[in-house]
């Protein structure tokens, strides 16, 4: 029995290219693996499915909210807006990005397309965003100050007594 050296070839590629990595950021991903977490914890039909493994990015930014614990119903909601054609690709991984980032806090994100674009400040990163956010809750704590009468504590205790 001959081995064909063009077989062992084929499957060593075939074994090798059958898992495809993602490079985002620098850090890699196994595209089979991020797909395997995204359906079995958003129950996606099989249109919605293809719609998102289309774009590396919308299946890495899933993939990291639902890593990151950004409640599942919160993606969905975004995932629904992408669907309906709502949102775009680029929305859609930027409120990916955004419930990312503030889910510490517990606060809401969304878009708001009613208000003039001219009066709205433009936000081009969550870098920058961050920046304005600290900046904000510098700028607006309140600052308090706690003044203790020793003389009042003293008093307290000699009425208990």
């Amino acid at each position: 029995m001959k081995f064909k050296p063009n077989l062992i070839l084929f499957l060593f590629y075939f074994l090798c290219l059958g898992c495809k990595t993602i490079n985002y950021n620098g850090k890699e991903f196994k595209k089979h693996k991020t797909l395997k977490v995204i359906e079995s914890n958003l129950n996606l039909n099989k249109m919605e499915n293809d719609q998102i493994t289309k774009n590396d990015t919308i299946v890495i930014e899933t993939y990291k909210a639902l890593v990151g614990s950004v409640k599942k119903e919160k993606i969905k909601t975004h995932l629904d807006s992408f669907f309906l054609k709502k949102y775009d690709s680029k929305k859609l991984i930027i409120a990916l990005k955004m419930e990312q980032y503030i889910k510490k806090s517990g606060g809401k994100f969304e878009f708001n397309d009613s208000i003039n674009p001219n009066n709205a400040y433009h936000v081009n990163s969550i870098e920058e965003f961050d920046s304005i956010r600290k900046l904000i809750f510098k700028k607006f704590k309140p600052k308090i100050k706690v003044k203790i009468d020793s003389t009042k504590i003293d008093s307290l205790k000699t009425k208990k007594q």
